[in-house]
């Protein structure tokens, strides 16, 4: 099986979760709004990976059309923050100039 489906097996809803990972990011998002710490102004980024079945992600606070480079940062200075705490593998990014 591929690590990454085929993208037109990807089903994208827009405020309907449609299975059971995207419903868990619903319940997630709730669960932060719900908090007295949660501010509207707030990114976030909810990401369920299925054991069984298909994976979902919830994005709040990302302005449609979703400017996709932006939560692909964010991901990627939290991805960063892991492999810094856990003492794994440093993830660097660089630009195509810095890399000729």
């Amino acid at each position: 099986m591929p690590l990454t489906p085929n993208p037109t097996d990807i089903r994208r809803t827009l405020d309907a979760a449609h299975d059971r990972a995207t419903r868990l990011t619903d319940a997630a998002l709730d669960g932060i709004a719900a908090s007295d710490d949660y501010d509207e102004t707030d990114k976030i980024i909810i990401m369920v990976t299925g054991a069984t079945g298909p994976s979902g992600t919830a994005l709040h606070g990302y302005q449609l059309p979703i400017a996709a480079a932006e939560v692909i940062a964010d991901a990627i200075q939290h991805l960063q923050a892991i492999s810094r705490s856990e003492d794994g593998p440093t993830i660097q990014l660089f630009t195509p100039g810095e890399l000729s």
